[in-house]
């Protein structure tokens, strides 16, 4: 479904207002997006257990956008688990980076989408809309192997993604007669029969010269009746509206986007894990790993309404250092302590 521009408010008495005012576009904010997990490229499903050498990706559920980690081992504890996962009653994903071996490895991968192989979608095509440019590549690669044979092992793994999709855009936008502040052709659907109308039918959109007011406190018509007097129009205003785009749609019947088009959101992301690992003994061992992830992504401003993907920009980026140490002193005491510290 393409993205849907939130109307400001009703769109006569918007662009009424900005005509009069000189108006500021409000900031948006970012959601948070949740994630999926894919084993090996299979979806995660209820089925517990461990699994090694895996490699997991984790698909933004959202954007779709995908980032491939490499890992020793991953296991999925459904419901209850032991009880070292305690004080939760769901499913508790466990991923364990890979290490060092005592030959050096290595894995290499690219991923990448070009525009030429995607087809246009439905309503992009539906308002002849070409299908806009749509680039993404992701790559990267890990490395492991010894500092010290049999002792002290290095593992390091690198990701870059590079991605531009399109956003379709619906929006009412102002008409050529509204920005010359003439609504004499607006229409609006009835929404409340309070108003003397039949919900769901076509009314005209009345404008009220809110300078003139009559003793009983009742807004009067201007000269024209729903034309703004020439006299009344704020240059300001008058700017502010100019930035608005042209509609794309003439005949767009009365609570129909007269707005269409698609523009490129531009997204990057890198990161990056780098891990030590040293064996003091077969019972005794201690690691260190340090992580960063960082990702920025905007999309132009069009009609200025973040809610909906439009006119925005983000940065995001994590750091996340691990120190762990395994003893095992007997074959049924084991001691792990772990110190984790992390910023945004």
């Amino acid at each position: 479904m393409p993205q849907t521009v939130r109307k400001l408010l009703p769109m006569s008495f918007s662009i009424l207002f900005v005509l009069f005012f000189a108006a500021t576009i409000p900031a948006s904010l970012r959601a948070q997006s949740g994630y999926s997990a894919q084993l090996s490229g299979v979806i995660s499903d209820s089925s517990g257990g461990g699994v090694p050498d895996a490699k997991v990706t984790l698909v933004d559920e959202d954007t779709g956008i995908a980032r491939t980690y490499a890992t020793d081992n991953l296991g999925i504890y459904v419901f209850t688990g032991s009880a070292e996962y305690g004080n939760n009653e769901g499913t508790v994903v466990n991923i364990v980076l890979k290490e060092g071996k005592n030959k050096l490895h290595g894995s290499g991968w690219w991923f990448g989408q070009r525009s030429a192989m995607d087809a246009n979608e439905f309503f992009r095509n539906k308002f002849d809309i070409p299908n806009p440019d749509h680039a993404r590549d992701q790559y990267g690669f890990s490395l492991g192997g010894p500092i010290k044979k049999e002792k002290t092992f290095f593992f390091i793994d690198f990701e870059k993604t590079r991605q531009n999709d399109p956003v379709n855009i619906d929006a009412f936008v102002p008409t050529a007669l509204e920005r010359n502040g003439d609504f004499r052709n607006t229409q609006v659907i009835c929404s409340d029969s309070a108003n003397g109308c039949t919900v769901g039918e076509a009314v005209q959109q009345r404008i009220f010269n809110p300078r003139n007011i009559d003793t009983g406190g009742n807004r009067q018509d201007f000269a024209v009746p729903n034309v703004i007097d020439s006299g009344l129009i704020d240059p300001i205003g008058q700017a502010i509206i100019s930035l608005y785009p042209q509609p794309t749609v003439d005949d767009a019947g009365p609570g129909e986007f007269n707005y269409h088009a698609a523009v490129l959101s531009k997204f990057s992301a890198r990161q990056f894990d780098i891990k030590l690992d040293h064996h003091f003994s077969e019972k005794n061992r201690i690691s260190g790993r340090y992580s960063n992830h960082h990702d920025e992504g905007s999309i132009p401003t069009i009609v200025g309404d973040g809610d909906f993907n439009d006119g925005f920009a983000f940065s995001t980026d994590v750091h996340n250092a691990v120190i762990e140490h395994n003893w095992s002193p007997t074959p049924t005491t084991i001691g792990s302590p772990r110190f984790r510290i992390a910023g945004f």
